[in-house]
């Protein structure tokens, strides 16, 4: 199953990047009417986080952009860099199985 993924590069420290983002995705998984992420990883380094989440394709990711865009300043969250591709194998054994 193809999926469409979302990868955002923040910024920061690390500690208070994750409690940020992690508010964010509490609050976005309220609106049980929105497409929901099927996956999502957050990633820490010494520079920030990077969180990559996919949805699956035709669900569309345009409601989770939109309340992203909106809520960025009030959870204390920096603009990020992000980058959207298409996901077609999302665990290993998808991606390793001959």
């Amino acid at each position: 199953m193809s999926r469409i993924a979302l990868i955002a590069r923040f910024d920061g420290d690390a500690q208070v990047l994750e409690e940020s983002f992690r508010a964010a995705a509490t609050k976005y998984s309220q609106d049980l009417a929105a497409p929901q992420p099927t996956s999502a990883l957050l990633m820490r380094n010494k520079e920030g986080i990077v969180v990559v989440m996919t949805w699956p394709e035709g669900s569309g990711i345009k409601p989770f952009q939109a309340f992203f865009r909106g809520s960025l300043e009030e959870l204390g969250l920096p603009h990020p860099r992000v980058e959207h591709f298409r996901a077609d194998a999302i665990t290993w054994g998808a991606l390793s199985k001959e």
